[in-house]
């Protein structure tokens, strides 16, 4: 099937749905590739997941959160998360499309 892509504005309601996939999925050996500013990482959550601090306040915390969708597909969402003094992550909503987040 051939595709068609147009440029998102991130204005464009479209966007609020847009999901991006990774090509490579996210593993100890790799995780480098996935660096933030050149020295952010991503954490690992669990035995699949990845969290990585995209912005963080005094009343908003925003992660993106990498994680499969299929065994061999993975995408990027977003999850806004509350953290406890100490740097503890102690809630996190459910994750959304990188549009809506």
């Amino acid at each position: 099937m051939d595709q068609q892509f147009s440029d998102l504005d991130l204005a464009d309601p479209h966007f609020e749905q847009t999901m991006f996939l990774l090509d490579v999925a996210p593993q100890k050996n790799n995780i480098t590739r996935f660096a933030f500013q050149e020295n952010l990482l991503p954490e690992a959550m669990d035995d699949l997941a990845w969290a990585l601090p995209a912005y963080l306040s005094a009343d908003f915390n925003l992660f993106l959160i990498f994680a499969p969708i299929l065994p061999d597909q993975w995408t990027i969402t977003c999850s806004q998360v509350t953290i406890a003094p100490g740097q503890r992550i102690t809630a996190m909503s459910n994750v959304v499309p990188i549009g809506r987040g």
